[in-house]
């Protein structure tokens, strides 16, 4: 590993350095401190550990069980084909498919703990379990039917060893695999597999401890009937972390990672491998009559090789000086270099913020900050801007009162530049029915790429998602039958034409006011407005229109009421914009139908009526209902209850129906634990159902402790 000259090196330098600084550190007094700093010293071992019976290994328990399981799935997917009548009754009109999973799994496991000589030298525990799995496999498409069996040795454990514990220098050694199941709405659930091994050794200490772990991690999850489940990961990390604590007042965090990362990514034939050295310093100096004031600085680099692979450098410190109890103001400075691909840039960045509190009921910001940018493409960017914001909170005799109001200007100025930037991990959140709009406006659509935050999965187009250029913006839309849920959120990567001698003058304003009675009821109202003056020269030449502004002018305004057991809502919303401008009625509520020591049950509901602004008039209605309960009827027996419902009604898109329904019951007589799960899903759009049920049955009987 390239990397590890560097590491020793880095914890020699630590080593070499920190010991004068401490010195130093000690030696002076403290006039300002309000009572004296104890010398540092290195953390002694605990007491010495109870005595054990004569001999090197000691084993403090063992135990066993025996556990059974089965399971039964079944996926049916329907799809029309054509709906013009078949000549004859030739000819197919429907495409049907089933699925269905047998499986059946007996183990035996064991769980112990002990140590060798005693626990300050060498102690374990955990569980090891050791099985046999049978599963049988059918697909049957319109008349094809396809089977497939399978056996196999299944091992699960979760074991830990400890060397040292209590000492100055102790390590710690860990195995982990488990087999999981991930419950997805409305569509069936992922079986997962993730096996974790790791090694950490640490030295506790007063001046600067630090530890070392080296993992292995695999994850493989598999949808069971849709290839486009398939996904695994397998990453590798090396972290080094280390505190330099100079004194009670000045600390130093030092840390590196090494990480390689390989992702078979779910959706397609994708794979992607990368390898990042990161280093990370973070100092942190309190100073002042009280301490009052700090200083944050931190340092990070990052190189990455391998696909996706992205190199930073950031130095950023921030000033934080508290002038009186009521008066605060905080002074920062960044720089930031990042190399993505082919594309580059650095930036610098200033920012001043004055905090004022008055009462503690007035609390005003106002922020002045500075940015300018420089492009590999020889594009270069200004960016300053201020801003003011006041909240105000104050108790009264019939409740609480609080109000918000902020003001936003920002001018950016760009110039020059020939080439496409990249923008990479773009967060945006998928709420029904409404699209996504990018960022950037001039996307290259073909270049779009979309995955989940955790990078394990890319989104295919057309399957799970679709893109349309409007005016002066490109918009994301779900697809309701693909793999991203409705509040899901994703990454979006894509490359863009940046404009080039374009000038942005933008400001906002916002103010929301609200009332909370003493007696449930709390009425609220929220302006959000934005308008935009773009000078774009080189998108009107290019493509025959300047880039749109980007002007918002949004109304809410509702009430809620909240009681012990209920609650309900209702919310007026008016938004106007170049995308989608709407108006919508949002009708909420909560009731708590049960509520006893042993059983609970909450029921709760959703409605909202969409009228979009639109050349095809288009109406949406949704509708969610859903209740989950937690019910232990006595000591042995308890049920575990979730469901959920959503209706949609789309004039464009037609209508969905989505079902969730799981359910898990347990009853334990004497060491015998059984537990049943059923799961049910539906997703039906526009009359072409995709349903699937599944029941998980498992029986398990604890032995005991065999050596008590």
């Amino acid at each position: 590993m390239r990397s590890l000259p560097a590491l020793l090196a880095l914890a020699a330098l630590t080593l070499w350095l920190l010991p004068v600084d401490v010195a130093t550190a000690q030696s002076m007094p403290d006039d300002a401190a309000t009572e004296e700093v104890p010398p540092r010293q290195w953390l002694v071992p605990g007491p010495p550990p109870p005595p054990k019976e004569p001999g090197w290994f000691h084993l403090d328990t063992l135990g066993g069980y025996l556990e059974l399981e089965g399971r039964y799935e079944q996926q049916r997917r329907r799809r029309q084909v054509s709906r013009r009548p078949q000549l004859f009754g030739l000819g197919k009109s429907e495409l049907r498919q089933t699925n269905e999973e047998w499986g059946f799994r007996e183990t035996l496991g064991l769980e112990l703990s002990g140590d060798i000589v005693n626990p300050h030298v060498f102690s374990f525990e955990g569980n090891l379990s050791l099985g046999l799995e049978q599963s049988h496999f059918r697909e049957t498409v319109d008349s094809i039917t396809e089977t497939d069996s399978d056996t196999g040795v299944l091992t699960a454990f979760d074991l830990r060893g400890l060397f040292f514990q209590g000492g100055a220098l102790n390590a710690e050694v860990y195995a982990r695999r488990s087999d999981d199941r991930i419950p997805r709405r409305f569509i069936p659930s992922l079986d997962q597999e993730r096996m974790l091994f790791g090694t950490r050794i640490s030295l506790r200490s007063d001046i600067i401890p630090m530890s070392l772990t080296l993992e292995r991690e695999t994850i493989d999850r598999d949808g069971g009937y849709d290839i486009y489940d398939q996904e695994e990961t397998r990453e590798t990390r090396l972290i080094y972390e280390a505190d330099v604590l100079f004194t009670d007042f000045h600390t130093l965090h030092i840390q590196y990672e090494y990480n390689d990362l390989t992702e078979e990514i779910a959706g397609g034939d994708f794979h992607y491998r990368t390898k990042r050295h990161e280093w990370l310093l973070e100092d942190r100096l309190e100073f002042g009559g009280q301490r009052q004031h700090r200083l944050d600085t931190t340092l990070r680099m990052q190189q990455e090789q391998g696909d996706l692979a992205r190199d930073l450098y950031e130095f950023s410190p921030r000033l934080q000086l508290s002038h009186s109890d009521s008066l605060t103001s905080y002074a920062s400075y960044q720089f930031l270099k990042e190399q993505y691909d082919a594309t580059g840039f650095d930036s610098h960045r200033g920012e001043y913020s004055l905090v004022h509190e008055l009462y503690e009921s007035l609390t005003t910001t106002a922020n002045l900050f500075s940015q300018y940018e420089d492009f590999d493409d020889d594009l270069s960017a200004y960016t300053y801007g201020a801003s003011l914001r006041s909240a105000y909170r104050k108790k009264n005799r019939l409740g609480v009162f609080r109000a918000e109001l902020g003001y936003e200007w920002d001018q950016r100025r760009e110039r020059g530049g020939t080439d496409d930037e990249v923008q990479t991990r773009e967060s945006a959140t998928f709420s029904d029915p409404r699209p996504v709009i990018l960022a950037e406006p001039f996307v290259v659509l073909p270049t779009i790429v979309v995955t989940n935050p955790e990078r394990t999965r890319i989104f295919v187009p057309l399957r799970d998602y679709t893109v349309t250029r409007l005016r002066g913006s490109v918009a994301v839309h779900r697809v309701r039958s693909g793999e991203i849920a409705d509040g899901d959120s994703v990454w979006i990567d894509y490359k863009f034409r940046r404009p080039t001698r374009a000038r942005t003058d933008t400001q906002r304003f916002d103010a929301r006011v609200e009332q909370q009675f003493t007696f449930g009821l709390r009425p609220y109202y929220e302006f959000n407005f934005r308008h935009q003056e773009v000078s774009d020269e080189y998108s009107t030449a290019l493509y025959g229109w300047g880039a749109d502004e980007d002007d918002l002018t949004r109304h809410r305004v509702g009430a809620d009421f909240t009681r012990d057991r209920w609650s309900a809502g209702v919310e007026y919303e008016s938004e106007d914009n170049p995308h989608d401008p709407f108006d919508a009625i949002h009708l909420n509520g909560q009731l708590t139908v049960l509520q006893t020591d042993r059983l609970n049950g909450s029921l709760s509901a959703l409605y909202s009526r969409f009228y979009f602004d639109s050349p095809d008039n288009r109406d949406v209605d949704l509708f969610d209902i859903g209740f989950d309960g937690q019910f232990d009827f006595d000591d042995r027996t308890s049920l575990q209850l979730a469901t959920a419902y959503r209706w949609e009604n789309d004039s464009v898109d037609g209508v969905t129906h989505g079902v969730d329904v799981e359910a898990t019951f347990a009853y334990l007589v004497g060491r015998t634990q059984i537990e049943l799960t059923g799961e049910y899903d539906l997703l039906e759009i526009d009359g072409s159902p995709d349903d699937g049920m599944g029941v998980w049955l498992r029986v398990r009987r604890d032995f005991g402790d065999w050596i008590r």
